[in-house]
């Protein structure tokens, strides 16, 4: 199986430590838009993304290159960059959009939902072997969901306050109508007939399936399945922490489980 991984920066002003619409800047400092380091929904965000690689080594060199390489435009700027779930005092009301027809598409589909998209994350693409081997690995993950967004929580707080949840940023993207817990699928055609009955009140057509938010959920090729952490912590060694996870085989999944229900058994009623 081979890897990829993509990280959504917050831009911050280093003098205010608040969010900064710098996105069109640093392109412009870029040259452009570059392979690995791209625009987002808002202007205040950025993204970095990797090759197509091997191992979590390669991973972290590829993310690393592409840090430095916006650190050094960013101190130019008088911009810093920060990797959490969600800014602590920022307001969404006050971001503003990436001039681009995606993004247009998706605030003019989903309003105030797409609006409060403030926040951040971090995706993780597997390659599968087959069509088979995706769902079986699509399914199976579901179960450790909740381990996944426990151990990569990071957005306590928004808009200055302190929401009481470890992740916010859950709450918040789930409220998309494409987002949230997938389903289980048996089969490509049956996913193709779900997607197919995803559609627009006012078009009668289907959404695209790259609109499609879930947790776990495939790219939207038949070969390919993309993972998504709902948000990440901001040590620096994060991404290669998405290496157990990701190296994890079908085969293996059984097993796991079984040693997570096990300690559940003995732990859940302690208090």
């Amino acid at each position: 199986m081979s890897l990829g991984v993509e990280m959504e920066l917050q831009i911050i002003d280093r003098k205010t430590k608040d969010l900064i619409a710098g996105a069109p800047k640093i392109f412009e400092k870029l040259g452009g838009e570059r392979e690995h380091i791209k625009p987002e929904l808002m202007q205040a965000m950025i993204e970095i993304n990797t090759g197509v690689c091997e191992n979590v080594q390669q991973v972290r060199t590829d993310l690393d290159e592409q840090v430095g390489i916006l650190r050094t435009v960013c101190g130019e700027l008088g911009y810093t960059l920060a990797s959490s779930g969600s800014h602590p005092f920022a307001r969404y009301a006050d971001r503003i959009p990436y001039p681009d027809e995606r993004y247009a598409y998706l605030i003019d589909r989903n309003r105030w939902i797409a609006r409060r998209l403030m926040i951040f994350g971090l995706h993780v693409h597997v390659g599968m072997r087959d069509v088979d081997h995706m769902w079986q690995l699509n399914n199976a993950m579901m179960h450790y969901l909740p381990h996944v967004l426990a151990l990569s929580a990071s957005s306590p707080f928004w808009q200055g306050k302190d929401t009481g949840l470890a992740s916010c940023r859950v709450t918040i993207f789930d409220a998309l109508p494409t987002g949230g817990h997938p389903c289980t699928f048996a089969a490509w055609e049956e996913f193709l007939s779900t997607h197919g009955s995803m559609k627009s009140i006012e078009t009668g057509r289907s959404f695209p399936r790259r609109c499609i938010g879930f947790c776990v959920r495939t790219s939207g090729k038949p070969r390919a399945m993309a993972s998504m952490q709902k948000s990440f912590s901001t040590r620096k060694a994060e991404p290669a922490s998405c290496g157990p996870k990701s190296n994890v085989s079908s085969h293996s999944l059984p097993r796991m489980r079984r040693r997570w229900d096990a300690r559940w058994s003995s732990t859940r009623f302690a208090k």
